[in-house]
């Protein structure tokens, strides 16, 4: 089992649900979903969950830090109609973000991690598409692998960020991946991490707002930066949204 970072393991949870729909080999690729007061998002984020392959090699982890809205109760009544292994945690206390990550930790079982976010939209190869890359990169020093994504504002349809979504062309890899953080090019919200690295280099979660990019800024240093230009998602930029607002 993973150790949990910072010492976080004495602070309370509450394991509401884990459930073992597909059997099958163990899984490569665990889904991280962080929920607090989701309630305006729940529609959006469970038609984005529905429509993901999930098989065997995938586990889904939902962890509620400390909602105090219906969040976890919409959840827990979509669960039956939902595909998956998936776990459902409720943080007692509200440790943030990345601390809420990091709390729960100790039940990531897989190789590569990945995140949804509570208020964007997926689209159905996401998945598919991290744990395609995620086995193409298993035998090599890949630390993170990032994907394209397009970004809606409001109700706007999609469109690319006026920044640039591809690498920089500078070598080695880790200047291009630099000059590309330069440029706020790289598609943070759709990002597979190495399990190996994200836990063996924490960061302090106390001062995270946005969780990825803290760990991928973070990761620059260690292994490979992979960038794939497929678009797997769509990033919502909305006023009700605690990190967007």
């Amino acid at each position: 089992m993973r150790e949990v970072p910072f010492g976080l393991e004495w602070l309370p949870r509450e394991i509401e649900t884990g459930r073992t729909r597909i059997t099958g080999n163990q899984a490569d690729l665990t889904v991280f979903l962080g929920i607090f007061n989701a309630a305006a998002f729940m529609g959006d984020l469970l038609r984005s969950i529905r429509n993901q392959s999930w098989t065997s090699s995938l586990n889904l982890l939902i962890v509620d830090n400390n909602s105090t809205d219906d969040s976890l109760q919409i959840l827990l009544d979509a669960l039956p109609e939902m595909d998956g292994n998936i776990t459902v945690v409720r943080n007692v206390t509200n440790v943030g973000a990345l601390g809420s990550l990091y709390r729960n930790a100790d039940l990531i079982e897989t190789e590569w991690l990945t995140f949804m976010h509570q208020d964007d939209v997926y689209l159905p190869n996401f998945l598919d598409s991290c744990l395609r890359e995620a086995r193409r990169a298993s035998d090599a020093p890949v630390s993170t692998i990032s994907f394209d994504y397009r970004t809606v504002e409001g109700a706007s349809a999609s469109a690319h960020s006026p920044n640039p979504t591809w690498f920089a062309k500078g070598t080695p890899g880790y200047v291009a991946f630099q000059e590309s953080l330069a440029n706020q090019s790289i598609p943070w919200p759709c990002t597979v991490f190495r399990v190996e690295y994200l836990l063996e280099n924490p960061v302090p979660f106390h001062s995270s707002a946005f969780l990825d990019t803290e760990i991928a800024l973070n990761q620059v240093n260690f292994g490979e930066n992979k960038y794939i230009p497929e678009v797997v998602m769509n990033y919502r930029v909305h006023g009700e949204s605690g990190s967007h607002s």
